[in-house]
């Protein structure tokens, strides 16, 4: 880098934004990532370290808060935390809000009352429908190997995400296990 740049310093993102912007004097720059929420207090000068200050409860934080109140608000509501964030990503403002946020939750058909994965039992119709087919056309090695992986890695994920509700839900979940079937509504 020599003769190229007179001088290097490594600066905090608020503050390279802020001087990018020219809001060098009068003015606080906050950067909400997932992760941490970095300020920086611009006085006219390089800040120093009281200046600048991170803090740990970021956009992560919030989409968790967001996800929680949405359970309290509407107990059995079924959304991932990645929608709660795409929610949060295409609803975020300054200011005055100009209205309420109104967001469209998917409807899933097979009620969870009788079904735990009713994602999963759709899937499930269209597998099964489709690899009977398949194995009255052709029973061969591919046909056999490829239903059972698909199985098994339908098994899998169910009983992981039923692992990751019971941590999160206790006793509660469990209840609900014992009510409902995995995949096929009273069977299965």
């Amino acid at each position: 880098m020599r003769g190229l740049v007179d001088g290097l310093i490594i600066v905090s993102e608020p503050f390279a934004v802020a001087y990018g912007l020219d809001a060098l004097l009068h003015a606080i720059v906050v950067d909400v990532g997932a992760g941490t929420t970095d300020y920086c207090v611009m006085k006219g000068r390089y800040p120093t370290e009281e200046d600048q200050r991170t803090l740990i409860n970021a956009g992560d934080w919030v989409d968790e808060q967001l996800m929680t109140l949405l359970g309290e608000r509407h107990p059995g509501i079924s959304v991932s935390i990645h929608t709660v964030r795409e929610w949060k990503e295409a609803h975020s403002f300054m200011g005055k809000p100009e209205g309420p946020v109104v967001v469209s939750i998917p409807i899933v058909w097979v009620s969870r009352r009788s079904l735990r994965h009713p994602a999963h039992h759709g899937f499930w119709r269209f597998f099964a429908f489709e690899s009977i087919l398949a194995l009255l056309k052709s029973v061969n090695p591919l046909t056999v190997t490829l239903t059972a992986l698909a199985t098994l890695a339908l098994t899998v994920t169910a009983r992981t995400e039923e692992a990751e509700n019971v941590a999160r839900f206790g006793d509660e979940y469990r209840d609900y296990m014992t009510r409902t079937r995995r995949f096929v509504p009273f069977l299965f």
